[in-house]
């Protein structure tokens, strides 16, 4: 049998040095400030669920926030009616297809909260693990707000279908994405967050979870 059998949420991280270095350059910087910016990030596409957000979202609770999506359009169709539901309920809504790294962890530095809101895309893919972007945004600094569905037949173990870390917890506010009170509840309580408050530094980076990962190996080899 193994003498040490490792779970797999020990190998989530925020990101590598590099970003969080360069997040935590622009937030030394004098006059930082965190905006009114909401950031959507990723391909345009409806396992997304940017559309759904926009339709669902109060916009008295953004009239003061601009909606950021970045990411290429995979579906026009998709795009237009995200377009057309952001003008009629008058919400401030930016897009650009320029993600270069440096450019994404300098806007979401200086942005208040990431949403995600994906769908799964059954039944090939019951339940979603944390993604990049959800690690980078923490790795900003900032707050991210997850959709998910919670308690339908196909799901495995979790009981919904986003994976969320045990120690990612604190920086992340969860809600029904199926339930518009639940949204608009879960984005109101994070808007008031006072990020400040939250223990930042308690978060690993890639290298760092590495780093503890092979000194666990090491040690039960010399525990033999």
């Amino acid at each position: 049998g193994e003498d040490y059998a490792f779970e797999f949420d020990e190998f989530f991280t925020t990101a590598g040095r590099k970003y969080t270095d360069q997040s935590s350059s622009v937030r030394s910087m004098t006059g930082f400030k965190k905006y009114n910016i909401i950031n959507m990030i990723g391909t345009i596409v409806w396992w997304k669920g940017q559309l759904e957000w926009i339709e669902k979202v109060d916009p008295q609770l953004i009239k003061d926030y601009y909606v950021v999506l970045y990411g290429n359009v995979s579906d026009q169709n998709y795009y237009r009616k995200i377009l057309e539901t952001a003008h009629k309920k008058q919400i401030n809504l930016l897009h650009t297809t320029y993600v270069n790294p440096r450019f994404v962890c300098d806007a979401m530095t200086h942005s208040k909260l990431t949403v995600m809101n994906p769908y799964v895309d059954l039944p090939d893919q019951p339940t979603l693990g944390p993604s990049r972007c959800y690690g980078e945004t923490l790795s900003c600094n900032t707050h991210c707000v997850i959709g998910q569905t919670y308690g339908a037949p196909y799901i495995d173990r979790i009981g919904k279908t986003s994976f969320v870390p045990e120690n990612w917890v604190p920086f992340t506010t969860e809600y029904d994405q199926n339930n518009n009170d639940s949204l608009n509840e879960a984005l109101r309580s994070a808007l008031n967050l006072n990020e400040d408050n939250l223990p930042w530094k308690d978060l690993l980076t890639v290298e760092e979870n590495c780093d503890i990962t092979l000194n666990k190996i090491t040690q039960l080899f010399k525990d033999r």
